[in-house]
């Protein structure tokens, strides 16, 4: 495996979950988390109307978000020369609400019972930054998930949230721990709902491959190159 062997993956984001998936395909010693101070209160309008349009406004405002990410972290950092960085942001979006993470208890009990037996979409923004010192490009990309929740009891809800699980996700739950017990199914990319759409991640990195074709630095990029 040598991608990404001589050129560093900069990860803007302090998910774990992100971490662990690209630690699966690349080694963690390539990888280098570097969290920017992102204001999300100023996309606040936005968010609140996201879903009085339709769904490709939600699409477009996620990858804003991560684009503002990206801009955060090229301003309050020095890079090297050569990188390949990304940007993600995660919402979770149900009729006519966004939903983030639970404040309290109450808060992630209630985003519950309002999730349980319905249809929400996750929806996962990209913003993948490459750079050498001659050339720049960046690339955004969006993924949408649709997941039904089983119908949930209040027992199952309460046990869920005193595992304290829900407390720093989107949405309140977990997907790939507890969390996959109040799922009935789900329609699109699984890895999405964890916060890294990975066939979509896997996609801008073919892109800049192609755009630095003559680059040798940015030739294994790809985990199978």
């Amino acid at each position: 495996m040598q991608s990404f062997d001589q050129i560093p993956l900069i990860l803007a984001s302090a998910s774990p979950r992100r971490l662990d998936l690209l630690g699966r395909f690349w080694r963690k010693e390539a990888i280098h988390v570097m969290v920017p101070v992102f204001d999300e209160s100023r996309f606040k309008i936005e968010l609140d109307d996201v879903t009085e349009h339709d769904q490709e406004d939600g699409r477009l405002l996620a990858q804003r978000l991560a684009q503002g990410k990206m801009d955060a972290l090229l301003d309050q950092f020095a890079l090297p020369s050569d990188y390949v960085a990304l940007a993600a942001d995660t919402m979770i979006v149900l009729d006519d609400r966004v939903l983030g993470k639970p404040k309290d208890r109450k808060d992630a009990l209630d985003m519950l019972r309002l999730l349980s037996g319905r249809t929400h979409q996750v929806i996962t923004g990209l913003c993948l930054t490459a750079s050498s010192r001659d050339n720049k490009v960046c690339f955004t990309a969006s993924e949408v998930t649709d997941v039904l929740f089983a119908p949930l009891a209040d027992r199952q809800i309460k046990w869920y949230v005193d595992s304290g699980e829900p407390m720093d996700k989107a949405g309140a739950y977990a997907i790939q721990g507890l969390g996959a017990t109040l799922v009935r199914k789900i329609d699109g990319c699984y890895y999405n709902v964890m916060g890294l759409p990975v066939g979509r991640l896997m996609a801008l990195l073919r892109h800049v491959t192609g755009h630095f074709s003559s680059n040798p630095l940015f030739q294994h990029l790809l985990p199978w190159d």
